[in-house]
């Protein structure tokens, strides 16, 4: 008798393949990505179209002339806007947002494809397919850090005709697709290279991965999670003189993370353009050709950016109480779902402990909707004594805890900056990990600062001696988009409950206890800057930035400028009508 699991394997080897359907031509032409709510977009005949798991499709954008899409961190749709040369960003309300459309000036070729990294980096590949005689620049791969804010990664001495691309898990590679697929012996090669922490591409370790040779060349792919890509390429039909169809038929090319083919599934259509994991458990692989869109069940499920909303972890420090800002950064953070709160620490400003600091901080959490707290932890209450000795206590513990927990944290300065400078000095290799988002200094590229910096000198010095990520938002730019009248409050927070009403008597408080200070400093009693909501604006991807080289800052807390190859970026503009409704729309959500 033949035993039962003999028969059972038998079987399993004998059934066939799972084969791809056609689901329809319906204008997947490019850039299919799948959101978690059910629905998968894609580009095709000048528009953003949707399809729900019922099979019904929808436009979501007319005249869009995209390419490669992709959702980020947050849930919002990121577009390689191929026609008009620049990479887009759809906000929850409609808007778009544009991250990219030049380089030193000169306008994108034809963005094609794009990937995030987990610090929410974007990277995207610009060539030109089709008529050249309007480029400006050379054909190159890009990473976005902030709208505006644009770094070429990969030129011609690297790659030739950039089409897909991809980071792989812990940004430890970046994938390139090379299809120069007009051009007799061009490139048709699938690359690696190693990626460093601050997002640039080690030149020396470029990779061939897989080779089409004079077939039609890689196109888009992705990933699964057993680290298997699997890359739209070859063609049915051929292309001379440029490309065959023999070896390589089209479809998607199923490879190992080094390079090895380990199967292939044929599409009948060229060209085979782009895939993108799906479904409600992510194991269908979603292929677009020709304008028709295929579907494939697999077995493993794929990777994506967004499966669910990512909470980025996040740390404030805060001298709570010594103004009335701190409160609506702190409040609006806690009521902020796509932020992990890990914990508030508290520290000194003036005559202000960290002790009363922290009383203040959870006085404020107490009165927010909030389903769960984060801790408050006291900080120092003294600063710096120097610029390289650290002072423990409490709160520099918290920090170094929860530095070493998370592959990146983000550490908010909206106080003092003593404990971030001596968990950084207690740990210099925490620098690759931390991410500093400050409120400090009076404007670029003077320097200067009559409260947080003044409040620890020592301390920013030793920021700016490490190589920790800096970004700043100083009272020039606040003090011109974040003024807040009292009837401004009012209008924003009163018909939103108690909490509502204790935010906006935060500043009523203030402007009437306050009013030397505040004349002193706006020259007009009735209006204050929030200034620390700055912070929570650049999480949210509501500001613009450049990036300047890093200074040091003397004693008289003026900045001076050498040659160096540190940076620190500059927050220069805040969308402050964005920023109001994003912190009264999570105010009414979560009194609800």
């Amino acid at each position: 008798m033949i035993p039962l699991v003999t028969i059972l394997a038998i079987l399993l080897l004998a059934a066939p393949a799972p084969q791809p359907e056609n689901l329809g031509d319906i204008g997947a032409g490019e850039g299919p990505v799948f959101h978690p709510s059910g629905y998968l977009y894609f580009s095709g005949r000048n528009r953003i179209t949707r399809r729900d798991l019922s099979g019904a499709v929808s436009v979501y954008r007319e005249n869009a002339g995209t390419n490669g899409l992709l959702f980020d961190h947050q849930g919002r749709l990121v577009a390689c806007e191929s026609r008009n040369r620049r990479i887009t960003r759809t906000e929850p309300d409609g808007a778009i947002t544009v991250l990219a459309d030049r380089y030193e000036g000169h306008r994108f070729n034809s963005p094609n494809d794009l990937t995030i990294d987990s610090r929410g980096r974007i990277y995207f590949t610009d060539p030109r397919y089709g008529r050249r005689d309007d480029m400006e620049m050379i054909e190159g791969v890009y990473r976005v850090d902030a709208p505006g804010q644009v770094t070429r990664v990969l030129g011609k001495d690297l790659i030739d005709r950039p089409n897909g691309i991809l980071v792989s898990p812990g940004d430890r590679y970046l994938y390139v697709a090379d299809n120069d697929n007009n051009t007799v012996g061009g490139a048709r090669k699938l690359w690696r290279f190693g990626l460093r922490p601050d997002g640039a591409v080690d030149p020396r370790s470029r990779k061939p991965i897989f080779d089409w040779g004079d077939a039609r060349g890689p196109d888009g792919f992705k990933m699964d999670q057993q680290g298997r890509l699997y890359v739209a390429a070859g063609l049915n039909k051929p292309n001379p003189p440029y490309e065959t169809a023999g070896k390589f038929k089209g479809g998607v090319y199923i490879l190992s993370p080094v390079g090895k083919l380990l199967d292939f599934v044929p599409i009948p259509q060229d060209e085979v353009t782009n895939c993108a994991f799906g479904g409600p458990d992510w194991k269908t692989l979603y292929i677009t050709a020709g304008g028709t869109l295929w579907s494939l069940r697999v077995d493993t499920p794929g990777r994506a950016a967004y499966t669910r909303v990512a909470r980025l972890p996040v740390v404030l420090t805060t001298d709570a109480g010594a103004d009335m800002d701190d409160q609506w950064a702190l409040a609006h953070l806690a009521l902020s779902p796509e932020f992990d709160l890990r914990g508030v620490v508290t520290t000194h400003a003036g005559a202000s402990s960290a002790e009363s600091s922290a009383r203040v901080a959870r006085e404020v959490l107490q009165q927010m909707p909030l389903r769960s707290r984060p801790p408050v932890i006291p900080g120092s209450s003294t600063p710096l004594r120097s610029r390289t000795e650290p002072l423990a206590n409490p709160g520099v513990d918290f920090l170094l805890q929860e530095s070493r927990r998370h592959r990146r944290l983000t550490v908010l300065v909206i106080g003092a900056a003593t404990d971030a400078a001596s968990t950084l000095l207690l740990d210099p290799t925490l620098a690759g990990r931390i991410e500093i988002v400050a409120m400090g200094f009076d404007r670029w590229p003077e320097g200067g600062d009559p409260f947080n910096v003044k409040n620890d000198p020592r301390a920013w010095q030793a920021l700016l001696d490490s190589t920790a990520p800096i970004t700043v938002g100083d009272t020039t730019v606040t003090a011109r988009h974040l003024r807040m009248t009292r009837d401004r409050a009012h209008e924003l927070f009163d018909s939103r409950g108690s909490p509502g009403r204790y935010l906006a008597g935060l500043l009523v408080h203030w402007l009437d206890q306050e009013t030397d200070l505040v004349k002193r400093v706006t020259g007009d009693p009735n209006w204050w800057p929030v200034w620390d909501e700055v912070t929570v604006a650049h999480l949210l991807g509501l500001t613009t930035t450049d990036t300047h080289p890093r200074p040091s800052l003397r004693d008289n807390l003026q900045f001076d400028h050498a040659t160096t190859t540190a940076r620190i970026t500059w927050i220069t503009s805040i969308d402050e009508g964005r920023l109001w409704s994003d912190f009264t729309g999570k105010l009414d959500q979560a009194r609800r």
